[in-house]
């Protein structure tokens, strides 16, 4: 495969990548909340939304990796089977990026408040060791 043809490809997932997400988007969301069918597996199991999403994720890895595994026999799969499995991985990895920073900037987010009330109360026992 010569670089132009593989730069095809790639730009023709990532279009199709989006395409998916937005459609999908749409049918999984609920009141603004993208994330929402993997928080809400995720308190049916109880367990984080992340391993809800890889719980989810790991179906089309094996289907993937059986793909792999045809190929050893000499099984190429169909253009329509490699379609929807690369994207449906994709697109699962970037769901699963969507959670984690959005988990990172909560952590940040917590942290940041934190430190603020760890200040303040400093800052008021500086102030009444001061005042005796």
């Amino acid at each position: 495969m010569d670089a132009q043809w593989f730069n095809d490809v790639a730009e023709n997932r990532i279009a199709h990548c989006r395409k998916t997400l937005l459609a999908k988007g749409e049918e999984y969301s609920r009141n603004g909340e993208r994330l929402h069918n993997f928080k809400s597996a995720a308190l049916l199991d109880g367990e984080t939304p992340e391993r809800a999403l890889w719980g989810m994720a790991k179906k089309h890895v094996i289907s993937l990796r059986d793909m792999v595994d045809d190929t050893d026999k000499g099984i190429a799969p169909s253009f329509a089977m490699l379609d929807e499995k690369i994207t449906d991985w994709i697109n699962y990895g970037l769901l699963l990026e969507g959670l984690l920073v959005e988990r990172i900037a909560k952590k940040m987010q917590e942290d940041r408040e934190h430190n603020a009330m760890q200040s303040e109360l400093k800052e008021a026992i500086e102030q009444f060791k001061g005042a005796e």
